[in-house]
């Protein structure tokens, strides 16, 4: 009995040795390889979680390329935006979406809560391993431990086999929102506002985006935060959420399109925007790109002098100039 006691201990720590290799090895190969390139026209990038994803469209923004992702927290963005800026040294800007989601307590999720599954399988490879494992024993699930890592195995083994690899192309281009992000869906005006734990700021995330903030300053890329807009109604951390923006990130130029509103038609839901929405927004935020707007001095002004037509507009137009 001891003797297979025995044996069935070390086949079980065999099995996990060689399970442990395999996933540094596989985290060795993406990490160090050449998979970061992003095409030399490219100098900005624009970071975030499914805000961002839905509002700006690159595809109408030349020079930026739209890095945002569903679910995913300021610690992942780091390691993103970090990895994106050191494979490319033309970036020159970085805009990294600072909205109010980010800073209260349901923030926790897009770190090591509920969203796990889908960051890391998508993060893995230019991530370091430390904090993965924080991650997992903040999040204490030993069946979701079991699903990410096996999921985070089949996705990178995936994106190995494939023929012409890149991460910006093949793994940060997708992102999971509702499909009514895409059809051009308008909600009901009467839309209630779901709070989001209102007063409790999450400072876990902020110190990501410090880490943010000041990586790109070290690397000489200027960063700045930005707010898409959003149906009228506002979340109730909103004061606390523009306080920390004017102390703690006062150096730091904060494009707030939530002071301009788009018409109804141009959202999905509360918080996100759809397809015509997001070219009409788009074409709105590069004509103030091209025209040099985001760095003079009186930006926002301008901003919100120049958004003041928007309400009054047809989403479902193709408008060229603004």
């Amino acid at each position: 009995m001891k003797a297979f006691l025995k044996s069935t201990l070390l086949f079980m720590l065999i099995s996990i040795g060689l399970g442990l290799l395999f996933v540094l090895t596989l985290h060795y190969t993406i990490r160090h390889g050449d998979y970061l390139k992003i095409d030399s026209s490219i100098k900005h990038l624009i970071a975030g979680h499914s805000i961002p994803a839905c509002s700006l469209s690159d595809e109408y923004i030349p020079g930026f390329l739209n890095i945002s992702q569903d679910s995913e927290g300021y610690s992942f963005t780091f390691f993103k935006i970090k990895a994106a800026i050191e494979a490319n040294p033309q970036i020159e800007s970085v805009f990294v979406e600072y909205e109010t989601s980010q800073i209260d307590e349901f923030a926790k999720h897009r770190i090591y809560g509920n969203y796990l599954r889908q960051n890391v399988p998508r993060h893995f490879g230019i991530m370091d391993l430390g904090p993965l494992v924080d991650y997992f024993i903040k999040n204490g699930e030993l069946t979701e431990f079991v699903f990410v890592i096996r999921k985070t195995i089949e996705d990178n083994l995936a994106f190995i086999w494939k023929k012409d690899r890149n991460i910006p192309a093949d793994i940060w281009d997708t992102h999971i929102t509702p499909n009514v992000a895409f059809t051009g869906e308008v909600p009901t005006k009467d839309e209630e506002m779901v709070d989001s734990n209102s007063y409790i700021v999450f400072e876990e995330n902020l110190t990501y985006l410090d880490s943010i903030v000041a990586f790109c300053q070290a690397s000489n890329v200027k960063v700045y935060l930005f707010r898409s807009p959003t149906m009228e109604k506002k979340f109730k951390n909103e004061l606390i959420f523009l306080d920390i923006a004017k102390t703690r990130y006062k150096n730091i130029p904060f494009l707030d399109f939530d002071q301009i509103l788009l018409p109804v038609p141009a959202y999905c839901d509360i918080v996100h925007i759809n397809v015509d929405g997001q070219r009409f927004f788009s074409k709105f935020f590069n004509s103030l790109a091209v025209d040099g707007v985001f760095d003079d001095p009186n930006y926002q002004a301008i901003i919100e002098e120049r958004g003041k037509k928007l309400s009054e507009m047809d989403v479902s137009k193709d408008y060229i100039l603004f």
